[in-house]
């Protein structure tokens, strides 16, 4: 029975209650440049993706249980991150983000198709002491969730700023790389808290300028939806057949 058991959480994981959600916990490690943030800045990080397939009647991505950790010196940072829901639509012909202080999570609505990358969530953190240049490994951990036929394929940049703010709503995050599909037509990534731009200098993966989110780190792609579930349902019928021959 034990197997049966462990099979079942599998499963579980991937058939959410409510739809067929594929669910994936993904971490990527990385490390901030060379450049030493001045005490009293912010770093601002953001989690952008992509999508291979939203699908004909769309779909959500959503980033739960989120947190980005480092050491520097001596000082160990575990950062915890909103949670985020992006919904492709197909009615949507305009991007929008927006900040939910009530549930403490990023929404945002997107066309089904566009251009580039999308923000999916961000964190400010503010550094009273400043940081060291060249801190690693920096580390973001976060479960996704998603009922989009593609594979998801997301990143992480963080860029530091020398005035910030805590009222996200307030940054007017731009949702999108595409100009086209969003409020913003410029060629500025997504993730850009438009609003604090003239603040931005160099430090985590930025180096100021018109890096407004920093470097992206390398890539992570999720398994597609379908994928897990064939899986997790294969791995459960061999788990049965096992213990029958057992029985």
């Amino acid at each position: 029975m034990a197997v049966s058991r462990v099979l079942t959480v599998l499963v579980a994981a991937a058939l959410l209650p409510g739809g067929m959600d594929a669910q994936t916990t993904s971490t990527i490690s990385s490390n901030f440049n060379g450049i030493a943030i001045a005490p009293g800045s912010d770093l601002w990080f953001t989690a952008i993706f992509r999508v291979s397939d939203p699908g004909p009647s769309g779909g959500t991505v959503r980033l739960v249980n989120s947190s980005i950790t480092f050491v520097a010196n001596g000082v160990t940072y575990n950062v915890a991150v909103p949670d985020a829901v992006f919904t492709f639509s197909p009615t949507a012909t305009v991007a929008t983000t927006s900040f939910n202080m009530t549930l403490n999570r990023w929404e945002t609505t997107a066309p089904l198709s566009f251009h580039g990358d999308a923000f999916l969530a961000g964190v400010a953190l503010p550094l009273p002491s400043g940081l060291p240049g060249g801190v690693t490994p920096v580390t973001w951990t976060g479960t996704f969730l998603t009922d989009t036929p593609g594979a998801v394929t997301w990143r992480w940049g963080a860029a530091a700023y020398t005035s910030f703010t805590s009222d996200y709503n307030a940054l007017q995050v731009k949702p999108l790389d595409d100009n086209q599909a969003t409020l913003y037509a410029n060629p500025d990534h997504a993730g850009t808290p438009e609003s604090r731009k003239g603040y931005v200098t160099g430090g985590g993966r930025g180096g100021g300028g018109a890096n407004y989110t920093g470097s992206p780190t390398p890539p992570a792609t999720l398994p597609e939806p379908a994928t897990i579930v064939l899986l997790a349902t294969g791995l459960l019928g061999l788990g049965l057949v096992r213990l029958r021959r057992s029985a």
